[in-house]
């Protein structure tokens, strides 16, 4: 007898293994692959198609709203025009001295808190109402430090968006999320192409100020971010590295009973409508190569089981080496969850100096 084809108890269609059994990723990278750059090309055009969104930005001027002087570097709250009739809000934090500086697009978590964004990962400007809230954020998650300020102590400029339903553009909340997806599709667009081309058009934008030295500028983000980053560097020519902590797997590895992904909700975030009938996730990491790129995974993260992980860091690893880069890419695990820890941002930074080095260094693409 067959299957009605009933949903499962985790909304997924009971037929969900025969899916995966045939999804081939038919642009998907392959081991041998005789033109890596011919591949990137099909598969960049393909992934940018499916985002369903222009990246702007269509007016490169910033509004600036206040500033904080700071010990070593000052912080600006912006407004910036990311995309299509919309603004968001912004930090730009730019140390002491002349530059021109690296610079980091640091992209924040989803962590189904939406009243915080930007503020996730630079410390909100004096009286800010949700000051508290953003250090009990930076405590329980990045071991205590705002990753963006860390960094602007290091002498980097660091900016940090609202991706759309958070901090000054924050939705309703987690229940709010599915309806404000299901409205940006009805409209012709999606909540995942929206993040990821504002996204784009931010690293566009800071690769152009005076202050930055555009060889040198960096995707970094934990979570959320962490897809947000290693997407980014596919995306943008404006990003020359990316450092991505705690998002990554296979499509087969993550839409299984149990998992983080298949609840809907905070999915939609993360979800490119047809991505998984030309690519997996993997390949779109490896549209990035041969920019470096670093991801660092917890083996008891509950969201991204090791087992997918490794998968993916192969795949994408096999990219890197057709590309004859295969140093460029580094896929690490280390003991513990779903954390963007101390050890993990001085790895990540020294990291970052190593690969993108000032004019007169070697880096691993040199």
């Amino acid at each position: 007898m067959t299957s009605p084809g009933k949903p499962t108890s985790d909304h997924l269609p009971d037929w969900t293994p025969q899916i995966l059994e045939n999804l081939s990723f038919p642009l998907g990278w392959k081991d041998g692959c005789p033109d890596p750059q011919g591949w990137k090309d099909r598969g960049l055009k393909a992934f940018r198609s499916l985002l369903l969104e222009d990246d702007g930005p269509l007016d490169a001027s910033a509004a600036v709203m206040e500033q904080e002087e700071r010990a070593g570097y000052r912080v600006t709250r912006l407004e910036l025009t990311l995309g299509r009739f919309r603004r968001t809000g912004a930090l730009l934090a730019v140390p002491e001295g002349s530059g021109p500086f690296p610079a980091a697009l640091v992209l924040h978590d989803h962590g189904a808190l939406f009243t915080l964004g930007k503020e996730k990962v630079i410390r909100p400007l004096r009286g800010h109402r949700l000051t508290g809230q953003a250090r009990d954020w930076a405590d329980k998650n990045y071991g205590g430090l705002f990753i963006g300020d860390e960094l602007a102590l290091r002498g980097w400029v660091v900016l940090a968006t609202d991706a759309y339903g958070w901090g000054d553009r924050a939705c309703a909340g987690y229940e709010a999320q599915q309806a404000l997806a299901c409205n940006l599709l009805g409209l012709g667009s999606s909540w995942a192409g929206v993040i990821a081309v504002e996204d784009a058009a931010a690293a566009r934008w800071l690769g152009t100020l005076d202050s930055v030295d555009p060889r040198r500028v960096a995707a970094v983000g934990h979570s959320m971010g962490a897809f947000r980053s290693w997407q980014v560097n596919a995306l943008s020519d404006h990003i020359r590295a990316s450092v991505a902590v705690g998002s990554f797997g296979t499509v087969a590895g993550l839409m299984v009973a149990g998992g983080n992904r298949v609840r809907g909700q905070s999915a939609y975030s993360m979800t490119h409508p047809g991505l998984a009938r030309v690519l997996d996730f993997p390949d779109v990491a490896a549209l990035g190569a041969p920019k470096p790129l670093l991801m660092i995974h917890g083996t008891q993260d509950p969201l991204c089981p090791a087992s997918t992980v490794q998968e993916a860091y192969k795949k994408t690893s096999s990219a890197y080496a057709g590309f004859g880069f295969s140093g460029a890419f580094r896929g690490e695990f280390r003991e513990g969850g779903h954390l963007f820890t101390t050890e993990d941002q001085e790895k990540a930074w020294k990291w970052l100096d190593e690969v993108l080095p000032p004019k007169s260094g070697s880096s691993l693409l040199s």
